[in-house]
């Protein structure tokens, strides 16, 4: 199978154009000699959904999945001297839809994962990042199934998508919070990934201040909201570097 994903990647990256977030703000780096551009078309991904085996469950997930494709886009410059600078101003420019799933800051690396979604459709998911000064950036729009999409990456291989690659590692699927919106009697129920247990959770108000922080001691954790005010706040998971953030809404 990631033999069968591998090949389909390769051929039909090479294929096709779609304007995006990424041809809106970082077009100037597509003619650079050293840059590595990938656009790939919707009509690409629906021809590909066709030409998949689905002779058992995982083909026919990764079928379905890659018709639900719009368009996937990526550059990768190495060696940029304003990769922080453009880390940053790539972050700066993202509508406010956007909810940020994972960040990632270790030694002279960064990366951020936001997406645009919406009862649990992804319409478009954005990577920025950073590692030793080569800057990355990648697009995927759609009508995206969110597990489906980490799924399909990590079984990819393929350098060119070691970005999105960093979802899965980071098991930022895992993370669900529920219910959402949730009334302040009714209490918010946290499902932990695995590798985040002994790290700190906090909740977060639209002002950036922390209104609750608490150790991860074990995989599923109760949030009493009876002290929270209504409206929109951020949880979030920490450990070792790694951030990953969900918005939840407290309704009376």
């Amino acid at each position: 199978m990631k033999n069968i994903l591998t090949l389909l990647f390769l051929s039909i990256s090479m294929i096709g154009f779609s304007q995006n977030f990424i041809d809106r703000n970082f077009g100037q780096y597509e003619d650079l000699d050293e840059t590595t551009v990938i656009h790939v078309t919707a009509k690409s991904f629906e021809l590909a959904s066709f030409v998949i085996p689905t002779n058992d469950d995982e083909e026919r997930e990764l079928s379905e999945f890659v018709g639900s494709i719009e368009a996937l886009d990526l550059i990768s410059v190495p060696e940029l001297a304003t990769a922080k600078t453009e880390y940053a101003r790539g972050k700066a420019t993202l509508d406010k839809t956007f909810e940020e799933l994972v960040n990632v800051k270790d030694k002279g690396s960064r990366f951020a994962l936001y997406i645009d979604q919406e009862n649990d459709i992804v319409y478009e998911l954005v990577g920025i990042g950073y590692d030793e000064g080569d800057f990355f950036v990648v697009s995927v729009t759609g009508a995206m199934d969110l597990d489906a999409l980490s799924s399909v990456i990590n079984k990819i291989d393929s350098d060119k998508l070691k970005p999105l690659k960093k979802m899965g590692s980071y098991n930022a699927t895992d993370f669900e919070i529920y219910p959402n919106p949730v009334s302040t009697a009714a209490g918010l129920q946290v499902d932990i990934p695995e590798n985040l247990i002994g790290g700190e959770a906090s909740v977060i108000d639209m002002n950036g201040s922390v209104v609750k922080r608490f150790s991860i001691t074990q995989g599923s954790h109760r949030i009493d909201t009876a002290d929270l005010t209504p409206g929109t706040y951020v949880v979030g998971l920490e450990k070792d570097s790694v951030l990953i953030k969900k918005q939840v809404v407290v309704v009376r």
